[in-house]
């Protein structure tokens, strides 16, 4: 049958059509069974585009059945499934299939026309490659354990597999569209890193290194990231597809191998410990840092186990050899000491101890080893072992030695018996010498007190009826007798003058006040008003610091500082003005103020440093200097009663400096 029959008069058109479309056309006749189902596919025309151009001439397939053709049940049942369809809703039908004899894909829209079914395919299998292609790299990037993740140009999240789930917490749906570096605080290690990856991204597409980020729940982590950079057919970035690596645990594990390895070398450098591992096998001998340290060598510089041995002095070469070829033979440990002379010429002692080790049928593979150097415990346990014998000698000696004591202490014991008996006939004799000189130094005060009081009125008389005789008979008597009559003034006036100070002396003990809290600088602004006119005579400059409120006798304390202060301007220097300073400081551990009067006067040699605290006791004559000698032995009664003690210090013609504590009271003040 010609196939212009098979068509209506408009057939010729659509034959046109046809042969000229680029879609690969078929028509086929069906084929029906005894229930008028159809069952096959005859051939009645392909056009020029028909792919069955390529394998069979069309002559070949016109009038032949499909499953002839195509010897293939499943694509045959796709199109007799789209035959039913279509006679069944009078629509046409569009469906893809296989063709195993082109090994193509094709997309088929399909319908009948003038009762004929009529094909025309798209060839799509580089579509469906490509669709399988992605498929498939979705499907393994979706089972990735490491995060994969991809941005558009402005760096927001347009891909987010599994593993960046995992990694960082956040699902795809939280940090889609948002800024990548921003969520999870991108950072690099270090701003060379940051420079170099742009300049790689931008020059060659890519880049590889290590950053910081951190993960939702706000832990840092280390990770290792590929990032591979996309442009448009412009050149233009479009964005990256970024690999990255959870690092974090390898990190932590080597910082803590690292530690440990560090903590492992200051172990062997305090313990002076060092190791050697000599493998069997390939015969190479490693040394450690510590065992370079104990040989005195020099770590940089690489050595042989040779160097180490010819080290070993002669005399313990073979215990070296002896240990190291009973252990190989009996695959046993062994300890062993020697010592060795190092280049600098130390001589050390060292302690080795190792083991060998084995395969399973119990061939050596190496020997491991680890020294120490124990120079100084040796040297410690020769002095122990030294000291052990002295010690023993010593307790020997010391055992005679206490023996002999012992038994000079039962003599002493018993001469001590009869001297206790002797010693306490002597404390009541004591006791009772005691009481009598406690007795008699009051009898004596108060003698002293009496006699110079019951002194002042006949002294007086004399004084009085001398100097009567003096105004009366003076110029009426010879030149001799007005001498001696002026000479008995003058000694009744000293005799007055030793008498008062007597009397005042023996006053400080007898006559003295209950202590009361007292201004010192209140009793020195008092004692500077009394001396006012030799102050003013004398052209004194006195100054003084805030001094303490203390425990005291004010009136005494008073004469303390008058008789000091009136020594300062009396021995002045000739044409100078005295200069003098009056400070107190405390002394927390002795629990005492020390005051001091300082001077620039003519001072006082070391000789006589104690004799001016006597009583009566003078340095110059009356004619240099007046007074009797007693106020320095008055001021040191009055600090000894308040329980202190004076003294004085000195630079002959430069300045004299007095100084006196008075203890410091419950009730005392600082100024």
């Amino acid at each position: 049958m010609e196939l212009r029959s098979l068509f209506s008069p408009n057939g010729t058109d659509y034959l046109n059509i046809f042969e000229n479309m680029s879609e690969e056309v078929h028509i086929h006749e069906l084929i029906r069974d005894e229930q008028d189902r159809v069952t096959d596919l005859i051939f009645k025309y392909i056009n020029p585009a028909s792919t069955l151009n390529s394998i069979i001439s069309k002559e070949k397939i016109i009038g032949k059945r499909a499953s002839e053709v195509y010897n293939s049940q499943e694509c045959i049942s796709t199109y007799l499934e789209a035959v039913d369809e279509i006679i069944t809703t009078g629509k046409s039908k569009k469906f893809e299939t296989y063709n195993e004899l082109l090994n193509k894909h094709f997309s088929v829209s399909a319908f009948f026309l003038d009762g004929l079914f009529v094909t025309v395919g798209i060839d799509i299998t580089k579509q469906k490659e490509a669709e399988n292609q992605i498929k498939i790299q979705a499907d393994i990037l979706s089972h990735v354990r490491d995060a994969v993740i991809a941005v558009d140009g402005e760096n927001r999240v347009t891909y987010w597999n599994k593993g960046a789930e995992e990694l960082y917490g956040f699902e795809f749906e939280e940090i889609e569209g948002k800024i990548f570096a921003d969520v999870v605080n991108y950072r690099w290690l270090n701003v060379d890193d940051k420079k170099n990856a742009y300049q790689r991204l931008k020059i060659i597409g890519k880049w590889h290194g290590k950053n910081i980020s951190t993960k939702k729940n706000g832990e840092e982590i280390y990770v290792e990231s590929s990032i591979h950079a996309f442009k448009d057919d412009n050149g233009n970035y479009i964005g990256t597809i970024s690999i990255i690596h959870d690092l974090t645990e390898p990190v932590h594990i080597k910082q803590a191998l690292e530690k440990n390895y560090n903590r492992l070398q200051e172990a062997q450098r305090i313990g002076h410990i060092g190791n050697w591992e000599w493998n069997i096998q390939n015969n190479v001998t490693t040394l450690s840092e510590g065992l370079y340290r104990i040989y005195g060598l020099d770590p940089d510089n690489l050595a042989k186990y040779e160097t180490i041995l010819n080290m070993i002095l002669p005399e313990y070469q073979h215990i070296v050899n002896d240990n190291l070829e009973k252990a190989l033979r009996e695959r046993n440990s062994f300890k062993y000491e020697v010592g060795i002379r190092r280049r600098d010429g130390d001589i050390r002692i060292i302690s080795c101890c190792g083991e060998v080790v084995t395969d399973f049928a119990g061939h050596p593979l190496k020997i491991i080893c680890v020294e120490q150097d124990i120079t100084e415990r040796k040297e410690i346990e020769y002095a122990l072992w030294e000291a052990k014998n002295e010690l023993k000698s010593t307790v020997k000696r010391r055992t005679r030695e206490l023996n002999e004591t012992n038994e000079r202490l039962q003599i002493e014991l018993e001469e001590r018996k009869i001297t206790e008996s002797k010693l306490k006939k002597s404390e009541k004799d004591l006791k009772a010498l005691i009481e009598e000189l406690k007795r008699s130094n009051e009898e004596l005060q108060q003698f002293a007190y009496v006699s110079s009081h019951d002194l002042q009125e006949p002294l007086r008389t004399i004084t009085s009826f001398t100097q009567l005789l003096e105004r009366r008979y003076k110029d009426n008597l010879d030149s001799d007798a007005d001498e001696f009559i002026e000479y008995i003034v003058e000694a009744a006036k000293r005799m007055q003058t030793l008498i008062n100070d007597l009397l005042n002396y023996s006053r400080v003990a007898t006559r003295g006040k209950e202590f009361e809290l007292i201004d010192a600088s209140k009793i020195l602004e008092t004692t500077i008003s009394n001396l006012y006119a030799a102050i003013d005579e004398n052209n004194a400059e006195i100054n003084h610091e805030n001094l303490p409120q203390i425990m005291a006798d004010k009136r005494q304390m008073t004469q303390l500082f008058q008789n000091l202060i009136g020594n300062a301007i009396k021995f002045r220097k000739p044409e100078i003005p005295p200069k003098i300073h009056i400070s107190a400081i405390e002394n927390e551990s002795k629990k005492e103020y020390t005051f001091s009067v300082q001077d620039n006067g003519i001072g006082i040699e070391k000789q006589y440093m104690e004799r001016i605290f006597i009583i009566f006791q003078r340095l110059h004559t009356r004619d240099e200097y007046s007074g009797t000698g007693i106020g320095l032995a008055v001021s040191k009664k009055i600090v000894e009663r308040h329980g202190g003690k004076i003294w004085v210090e000195s630079e002959p013609n430069v300045r004299s400096t007095f100084y006196f504590t008075i203890p410091i009271k419950e009730t005392s003040k600082k100024p």
